[in-house]
């Protein structure tokens, strides 16, 4: 049965999905929200007025968001330049002026009035935020009332490639963003103390239940006894559109290994390929 997180003084437990594109987030928040003290919220740093929820509806069909005030959505999208992130300054803009948030105190309670009715009205114990957006985390991280899980999924990085290369017909802008998003992640392990959860997206493919099994442990639940040859989608807003399929499989795309051109593969190895390796070495064993 699932409980809410209600109790006076208690933190509230958001699990902050960080990765690359493409690197799986948004079928590791539906799995995970099978969970029944879980619930998935999706890429929310990126909803707008025109979103759509997993379930079909629109923010106001929706039986769960259409109960949530958004008011504007300038308060979810939040940034901050390079050189602040690498010198860890303490300057964060609004993606809609670009301009220095100095009603900071306000902007970290509007977040957190999300989360709160979210965990009211769907009487789960956690979230899971996969906005993926490294700049809301740290924004977020300055909050007392959150207790942050930081779940870092990496896939592929020639995968990933891959991926974009037939999407977008070229790649190299998205080879960089795969090994400089990680090496981001990287540094907030060792910037901040909150739990981090490696999941490797190729393991998690090839044996979920180990994977969930693992994650659900370190969060201290019980239930992993999922039924993941019949998977539902819950109210996920924003993300991959694999989100509105009624059938979705736990299943690695390997065409890549296949299909993709050896210069593309020798291109990733010069700039990333010794991340790679690092990655592709780590498992549940070593995390």
């Amino acid at each position: 049965m699932k409980y809410c997180f209600l109790v006076k003084n208690k933190k509230m437990k958001i699990i902050f999905i960080l990765g690359s594109g493409h690197c799986g987030s948004t079928l590791l928040d539906i799995v995970l929200s099978l969970n029944n003290e879980i619930f998935g919220l999706g890429e929310i740093g990126n909803i707008n007025k025109n979103s759509v929820c997993s379930c079909g509806e629109s923010l106001d069909g929706c039986s769960i968001w259409s109960k949530i005030n958004f008011g504007n959505y300038d308060f979810l999208k939040i940034y901050r330049f390079k050189k602040d992130f690498v010198f860890n300054k303490n300057n964060f803009i609004s993606l809609k002026n670009k301009k220095i948030i100095k009603n900071r105190e306000e902007i970290i309670r509007q977040n957190e009035k999300i989360y709160e009715n979210i965990l009211k009205i769907s009487q789960s114990s956690i979230i899971i935020d996969s906005s993926k957006d490294i700049h809301r985390f740290e924004f977020l991280m300055q909050s007392d009332k959150i207790e942050p899980i930081i779940l870092h999924i990496v896939r592929d990085g020639r995968a990933v490639a891959w991926s974009y290369y037939k999407k977008y017909k070229k790649c190299f802008r998205y080879i960089l963003k795969w090994g400089l998003e990680n090496l981001k992640i990287e540094i907030l392990k060792r910037r901040y103390k909150a739990p981090f959860i490696f999941v490797s997206y190729n393991e998690f493919t090839n044996n979920p239940e180990l994977v969930l099994k693992n994650i659900f442990n370190k969060l201290n639940l019980n239930n992993y006894n999922l039924d993941l040859k019949n998977i539902k989608v819950g109210h996920q807003i924003s993300g991959n559109r694999m989100r509105f399929n009624k059938n979705i499989e736990i299943k690695e795309d390997e065409d890549w290994k296949i299909n993709m051109p050896l210069r593309i593969e020798i291109i990733f190895n010069i700039f990333f390929g010794w991340l790679n390796y690092y990655y592709n070495k780590k498992c549940i064993k070593k995390d």
